[in-house]
């Protein structure tokens, strides 16, 4: 047997060493740590509608962020979950008062509601309200809220969304008149019958034939429990803790795979903003020309690449026309813009403390790179 083949054998001798006494090192304190009560416990979960947040397929499965979430948590909880199905949020809280379902999901705090009922010790999501028109409906563009005036909103009775909305209409002068449903659901079909000019619903809804108009004041939402189930709250917070030890960006992660890929619909312009349009002149884009596949010479002489063709599609959409500026690195195409004689650095790779010092206004990013190494 050569060396190289002697040196093989012990090291693969090494590594199962390695490897049974890791396994050892597990099988005598991990059930020490989780295993410890292998009791199940059953949990019953009230189910409302809810957008992305909760609903249910044609099969009759439970989907949506709260309901993975839950899901999660009863894993490392050893859980049994149920869901009991309910058609308004009073008779869940109800039903939750007098024992007869243990967790509503996605619930805002008030004192009213700490007086009566048990909260989980951290939030479960930070979100805004959303107020929404019908996407034809062009007296409303998203944030003129001049337009909001005497506008008729539907929304779910009991929810603290309707506080929370009319706090922010009285903030800013908006007189709306309230239509209350008993769900989301008979809500939106009022919005989508015409019978209201708008809905308001507290999250990040991309919901059919709808479209943002205005969103606002961000809330934190928690599991709320019937007031006798303390011990269901110790396993659910630490429980919590245990996803967050194992992966501190989970609640940012499951909320990218239900809202981060929402699309927007064509925007709409208010009136003021139409004439800009109409009368702006053609913004001229500095654009660097060595950096494909994003921006480059092609064998003509001509600019091209994605960046390019990102800006045909925003003047497709916008209306705005630009025009394209050669430059053979950052500094020249940076100076062209401080200098005037470019409007635009069409691509900026440096965070908001660089721009700073640059003296430029970030947008949001266009686009995102994953680098693995």
């Amino acid at each position: 047997m050569n060396k190289a083949n002697i040196a093989k054998k012990i090291g693969i001798s090494f590594m199962l060493m390695i490897f049974l006494g890791v396994s050892f090192i597990f099988g005598l304190f991990i059930p020490q740590c989780f295993a410890e009560d292998n009791t199940v416990t059953k949990v019953r979960v009230a189910y409302i509608y809810d957008g992305d947040y909760m609903y249910k397929t044609p099969q009759g499965e439970y989907k949506g962020y709260e309901v993975e979430y839950i899901y999660d948590l009863a894993q490392e909880a050893n859980w049994q979950i149920s869901f009991k199905d309910y058609h308004d949020s009073e008779s869940s809280l109800a039903d939750l008062k007098n024992d007869k379902v243990d967790i509503l999901i996605g619930m805002a705090k008030t004192p009213e509601r700490e007086k009566q009922y048990l909260f989980s010790d951290k939030k479960m999501v930070t979100s805004y309200m959303t107020l929404m028109v019908r996407p034809d409906d062009d007296r409303y563009t998203f944030g003129d809220l001049v337009s909001l005036q005497n506008i008729t909103t539907a929304s779910r009775r009991g929810s603290v969304v309707v506080d929370i909305y009319l706090d922010w209409c009285a903030q800013n002068n908006i007189k709306p008149n309230l239509l209350l449903f008993d769900n989301y659901k008979d809500a939106l079909q009022a919005l989508l019958d015409k019978k209201a000019d708008s809905m308001v619903v507290g999250g990040v809804y991309a919901l059919d034939k709808t479209r943002p108009v205005a969103q606002f004041s961000p809330s934190d939402s928690y599991f709320m429990l019937a007031p006798n189930r303390m011990d269901i709250k110790k396993q659910l917070d630490a429980a919590n803790d245990q996803l967050l030890v194992q992966n501190p960006l989970f609640e940012m992660s499951l909320f990218d795979k239900y809202f981060g890929k929402v699309q927007s619909s064509t925007p709409l312009f208010t009136p003021r903003e139409k004439a800009y349009i109409k009368e702006a002149p053609t913004i001229k884009v500095a654009m660097l020309n060595n950096v494909p596949p994003y921006s480059y010479e092609g064998r003509d002489g001509s600019l091209q690449g994605i960046v390019l063709e990102y800006y045909k599609k925003l003047s497709a959409i916008s209306g705005l026309k630009f025009a394209f500026q050669s430059y053979a690195d950052l500094p020249a195409a940076l100076a062209a813009v401080k200098n005037k004689q470019a409007d635009v650095l069409a691509i900026y790779q440096q965070d908001i403390i660089s721009a700073f010092h640059d003296n430029l206004i970030l947008t949001l990013p266009y686009n995102t790179l994953n680098l693995a190494q």
